[in-house]
């Protein structure tokens, strides 16, 4: 997939910057509908870009890091740019599929929510994933899900670590309970995510929600 560099556009870089200003008091998102720059993004998957945003983010040195979020709709995609480069994605769809386990509550119970497919983010930058996550939960209201978000999360590459200790620092809890209560008891005692919590769905609970819908 080629992404053009936003670095080089600079109409478009300055028509973003305005918009954030204006805008600033109300909304961080930027309007991109019908914008004849925004074609030049991409050539492929993001040809069409409903939304851009300037994220701030840090590297691993704690230097101030411009990203622009790219959000296309018509995919159910989202990419945080730096240039040419790929900060971090996430692929996602809407879903009202009963969720299995006995530990999520009645505000998902017969509902429809959003069920991230895959989410990447790299690891030499900061907060990506974070932010990754609070664009999601915004497009879960939107999209009339309450803000509800689901997932299924597992271990690929064990040396890497697991995900779990993001995503439950986030606030998002496994439908399992007995899992659950496993992962909890591993992350209060600083132990490793026992190896049968590794393949588990997780959703958002209510508190989590307002709480990401804030920050």
């Amino acid at each position: 997939m080629h992404i053009t560099d936003l670095s080089t556009n600079s109409k478009f870089i300055r028509k973003l910057e305005f918009q954030q200003k204006n805008n600033e008091r109300n909304s961080k998102h930027l309007e991109c509908e019908n914008d004849k720059h925004a074609g030049e993004i991409t050539v492929s998957r993001l040809h069409q870009v409903h939304k851009a945003t300037f994220v701030p983010l840090k590297d691993k040195n704690g230097n101030e890091v411009k990203a622009v979020l790219i959000h296309n709709k018509q995919s159910k995609s989202m990419y945080l740019m730096r240039g040419q480069d790929a900060l971090g994605g996430a692929i996602y769809s809407v879903s009202q599929a009963p969720i299995r386990g006995s530990n999520y509550p009645d505000y998902y119970k017969n509902k429809k929510y959003l069920f991230i497919n895959s989410i990447y983010s790299h690891k030499k930058y900061k907060g990506v994933g974070t932010e990754l996550i609070k664009k999601l939960v915004l497009e879960s209201k939107k999209q009339g899900c309450e803000g509800r978000i689901c997932l299924n999360t597992t271990t690929t590459k064990p040396e890497k670590g697991s995900p779990i200790p993001f995503y439950y620092k986030l606030g998002f809890e496994a439908s399992n309970k007995q899992k659950h209560e496993e992962i909890k008891k591993a992350l209060e005692s600083g132990k490793k995510i026992p190896e049968s919590c590794e393949s588990v769905t997780l959703f958002l609970p209510e508190n989590a929600i307002k709480r990401l819908s804030c920050g």
